[in-house]
């Protein structure tokens, strides 16, 4: 079960964990540098392009290498542009039917209803359900815990982990999943301490791979826990819920440890803890001043809370 290729965004963590620079500094600094040998008119063509920052340390090298090469490109990309623009500019200026619906599509406020959450697009598509999967078995099922108890009947065989979840909660985690869609979590070891998983949002899945695969495969380190949010039932006359389900790898994680992540998870992206919202938020605007073991403490803490609740319920 190998992990998407999304090579940036795995680079980008490890750059917080060890202190390297960021492809956004690299880029801060490319910038800087590139005003003495480019125009002020050839900057747009290469800094404002949505790609820039992934291939910013390539750049960085190519001007150190051979200034002169980096220049004329960035001069083919801009006689590119103009030739676009010119081209674009000489045709009917009448807009089309097209361009009428997709300029009122703009302009409409986004709805943010439970009721219209729709699925998102996905790099890894899942292989064991699908759409009319989840439909045919909300039409089995009379209530929303018949459906609970027919989704984990369909995973007790397994070595997955699975849910059903307000569908209020998963577009909570789904907006912080899409400012901070990466994060880290401490895993418990016995006996040796702490692991850590890192864990990246895409659409409606979640994978999450253990740091020291990361540093040894790189973007082609295999997800060791991989969720994915299914959101056809998400409408009110649907239920009102969000089915989640993840397969695990055996071989690195148990059921008990991926039940710990996936908890990890609702808490930081579904919770309403102040701590959690900030370092999420340190984790991703602001690594240089991150440490992790922040997260450790965290952790325990929340351990401490949840065994000091589960006590006073017993003695209650």
């Amino acid at each position: 079960m190998a992990l998407f290729r999304s090579a940036w965004c795995w680079r980008t963590v490890f750059q917080r964990l060890t202190g390297a620079p960021s492809s956004r500094e690299l880029a801060a600094s490319f910038t800087i540098s590139a005003r003495t040998q480019s125009s002020e008119a050839d900057r747009p063509a290469y800094s404002n392009n949505p790609f820039y920052k992934k291939y910013a340390d390539k750049i960085k090298e190519l001007e150190r290498r051979d200034p002169e090469a980096l220049k004329r490109r960035q001069e083919e990309i801009s006689r590119t542009i103009k030739t676009k623009a010119a081209g674009s500019t000489s045709g009917d200026a009448t807009p089309s039917p097209s361009s009428d619906n997709h300029s009122s599509e703009v302009q409409e406020p986004k709805d943010r209803r439970c009721d219209k959450l729709q699925q998102e697009p996905t790099y890894v598509r899942p292989s064991k359900f699908d759409a009319d999967a989840i439909r045919e078995l909300r039409s089995r099922c009379k209530s929303t815990a018949e459906l609970t108890d027919a989704w984990k009947a369909l995973h007790s065989a397994r070595d997955a982990v699975c849910a059903v979840i307000p569908s209020s909660i998963y577009e909570t985690i789904r907006e912080r999943a899409r400012d901070y869609p990466v994060f880290l979590y401490p895993l418990p070891r016995d006996g040796s301490g702490y692991e850590f998983v890192l864990s990246q949002f895409v659409g409606d899945q979640c994978h999450m791979t253990p740091l020291a695969s990361y540093q040894l495969h790189g973007s082609e380190a295999p997800a060791c826990l991989a969720l994915t949010y299914w959101t056809q039932l998400a409408s009110r006359e649907d239920g009102g819920v969000v089915l989640m389900n993840g397969e695990y790898d055996s071989k690195v994680v148990g059921p008990t440890e991926a039940q710990c992540l996936v908890n990890q998870l609702q808490l930081y992206y579904g919770g309403n803890e102040l701590k959690k919202k900030l370092l999420l938020w340190n984790f991703n605007r602001e690594p240089r001043s991150f440490k992790h073991e922040m997260l450790i403490r965290e952790f325990e803490a929340s351990a401490t809370r949840e065994q000091d609740e589960g006590s006073s319920v017993r003695q209650g």
